[in-house]
């Protein structure tokens, strides 16, 4: 992981674009491309959260299939 900056730094040195950002999945990858510098901390700020609801998400259902386990 790295911060918004180190990212896009990174990114546009390695491919000369700017304000890409990767989207991974163990089945895909996209490389998608923002309009501008505000789109893509809006894009980034976005995915951070979606990932953390849903890292949440599955934490509860742990804990809840525990529960029922114990009886």
């Amino acid at each position: 992981s790295c911060s918004q900056k180190e990212c896009r730094k990174r990114y546009e040195r390695e491919h000369g674009k700017r304000w890409c950002f990767d989207v991974v999945s163990p089945y895909r990858s996209y490389t998608l491309q923002a309009e501008s510098e505000e789109s893509f901390l809006s894009w980034i700020e976005a995915l951070r959260n979606a990932i953390e609801e849903f890292q949440q998400t599955q934490k509860l259902r742990v804990q809840e299939a525990q529960q029922l386990a114990r009886g």
